[in-house]
């Protein structure tokens, strides 16, 4: 019996790494059209709670491939895309990238939104403008100190 020798043109239905790799798709069981998007996990202070944890972490979620569809029965939304079920978590985004390119993934990252400065009472600073008058019923009617 004679042994064949693998080849990436045998292999058919699969991601053809630029540096011959082709065998990085069959660590995972990933259809070819999926793609990554790596962001920072979404933190309890943006639903108006406080909190910190998870606060550095970083996710990798799923594009969606197909449309989501209402039922038309109920009412309810339905998908055929079981890869937007997936979120996994990672400690820093170097990790999430790393991953990605470990299992030969198309990803994309979303950098955090810069954090604004909170904007500046100004009613604070208009106290030394104000014109100081005397106490109500005061007839000299001038300014106190």
């Amino acid at each position: 019996m004679r042994q064949q020798k693998l080849d990436h043109r045998h292999a058919t239905n699969c991601r053809v790494a630029q540096d011959g790799r082709w065998w990085r798709r069959y660590l995972t069981s990933l259809p070819d059209d999926a793609r990554a998007i790596i962001e920072p996990y979404p933190s309890a202070s943006n639903h108006g709670r406080g909190g910190r944890a998870h606060k550095n972490e970083w996710r990798l979620r799923f594009e969606p491939r197909k449309r989501p569809f209402v039922d038309w029965l109920t009412g309810w939304t339905g998908g055929e895309d079981p890869l937007l079920q997936i979120d996994l978590r990672f400690d820093s985004r170097d990790a999430a990238v790393r991953y990605c390119e470990r299992i030969d993934l198309p990803y994309e990252v979303h950098e955090p939104p810069r954090e604004r400065a909170a904007p500046l009472n100004k009613q604070r600073f208009q106290f030394d403008d104000a014109p100081i008058r005397g106490w109500p019923g005061d007839a000299s009617g001038q300014k106190g100190s």
